[in-house]
């Protein structure tokens, strides 16, 4: 608004101009097993606990799991579809694969409807981001930590390379093109001390 005030002269010299714009922080906030299942401990409706499990499993992007709807769902092939014009950057096919328990989210939300997004609130209607939030800062009484939905896509991210799995398939589980992004934020697990001894020892024997 001031630089909009100073472009229609309203103001003679915006006082903001050269300050520097802070650096973007990286978050850094996976969710363990143990507190996914506290957290859904306190979630007694079946919508938000459906959306909460199905980006767990799947680690989808919060957009991602509120965009889908039947017609998106391949259940042949074990995943959902977005073809580019629908997905993310627009250029290539998303493909979002489910376990057994997403699966079983999916179905059952197809029989409860007809058409349109499959994930649905309460009152019966589209997931809104802000809501979503909302419901993270609610839990924050609950879980005494601020957690946010796209904290369980990092969750994935982090238990996938905790594991020793194949950072190159699982980067094309997350959807991205290749393994960089996975390194580029997901560095912690280099640094955490406790999952290098065992990896180690696993290689020792």
């Amino acid at each position: 608004m001031i630089i909009r005030a100073e472009k229609i002269g309203h103001i003679e010299r915006s006082p903001v101009r050269h300050v520097e714009k802070p650096k973007a922080q990286r978050r850094d906030n996976p969710i363990s097993a143990d507190v996914f299942k506290t957290m859904l401990s306190h979630v007694k409706d079946q919508p938000f606990r459906d959306l909460l499990e199905f980006a767990w499993d799947t680690g989808c992007r919060p957009q991602e799991a509120r965009f889908i709807e039947g017609r998106h769902v391949n259940l042949d092939r074990g995943r959902i579809e977005f073809p580019p014009e629908e997905a993310k950057g627009k250029r290539r096919w998303r493909f979002i694969y489910l376990t057994e328990k997403a699966a079983e989210i999916v179905k059952r939300l197809m029989a409860q409807r007809n058409a349109g997004k499959l994930f649905l609130n309460r009152r019966g209607k589209p997931w809104k981001s802000f809501a979503i939030c909302n419901r993270f800062s609610r839990l924050k009484e609950k879980l005494g930590q601020q957690y946010a939905a796209y904290d369980l896509r990092h969750s994935f991210a982090t238990r996938q390379l905790m594991n020793g799995n194949d950072p190159a398939t699982f980067a094309a589980l997350l959807g991205h093109v290749d393994a960089t992004m996975l390194f580029k934020n997901y560095e912690h697990v280099s640094t955490d001390e406790d999952h290098l001894k065992d990896r180690l020892k696993r290689t020792a024997r």
